[in-house]
């Protein structure tokens, strides 16, 4: 019986270590503080970002704010240096290609209205292919964001919201530049309350795509 709690003892030690290990040096664990990626990522919801690598078109960023370096945007790549972004009628072009969507449904979520009260919105299920990347899209049909002028990407990333017509992105404060980016967030640890029709336990490390 000693045996075996010492072997318990010690492997549960191993994982921790190893753990802390990774935290440190190859993953970040990070709470989401926007429903700007709704309804793949949850306002609350706790997301390890990998540290390592370049960020390609499609990946969800984690950057800081360009306006404000101590808050962190969590965000998806549409568009690199050389890059020309534009939308139209809530599709997104890039380099002159209209990237691929499939409408699937609509869901339900709430969100802080200025007065301080949960506010319903109601949004189209959309599901957009891009880069290799299958994720799905929250739309809002009567939206001034349904439209986007063209823009070409100088130096830095141009990044999207998955709630994409009332999430805060590239369009309200420009591109990213790569080195204000902390990493690419790859799993939902452990996510927040549940949200109308976006529920908990449907995220539980949810690998995102």
């Amino acid at each position: 019986m000693r045996k075996f709690i010492k072997f318990i003892l010690t492997t549960a030690f191993v994982v921790v270590i190893v753990c802390a290990v990774l935290y440190l040096t190859v993953f970040n664990l990070v709470k989401t503080g926007s429903n700007s990626m709704v309804p793949n990522i949850v306002e609350g919801d706790y997301v390890a970002v990998y540290k390592g690598g370049n960020l390609d078109r499609g990946d969800i960023a984690v950057c800081r704010h360009p306006d404000d370096p101590t808050r962190l945007v969590m965000l998806r790549v549409m568009g690199l240096p050389g890059d020309k972004i534009l939308i139209m009628k809530n599709r997104v072009r890039a380099n002159g290609r209209t990237v691929q969507h499939e409408v699937e449904g609509s869901f339900v979520y709430y969100d802080i209205a200025e007065r301080g009260e949960p506010f319903e919105y109601e949004l189209s299920l959309e599901r957009e292919m891009f880069w290799g990347h299958r994720y799905w899209v929250g739309v809002r049909r009567e939206s001034r964001r349904s439209q986007f002028p063209k823009v070409k990407v100088e130096r830095g990333v141009f990044l999207l919201a998955d709630n994409r017509n009332l999430g805060e992105d590239s369009r309200d404060f420009g591109e990213v530049m790569p080195e204000d980016c902390i990493g690419q967030a790859m799993i939902i640890v452990w996510p927040g309350k549940t949200n109308g029709d976006l529920v908990s336990s449907d995220r539980i490390l949810d690998f995102l795509d």
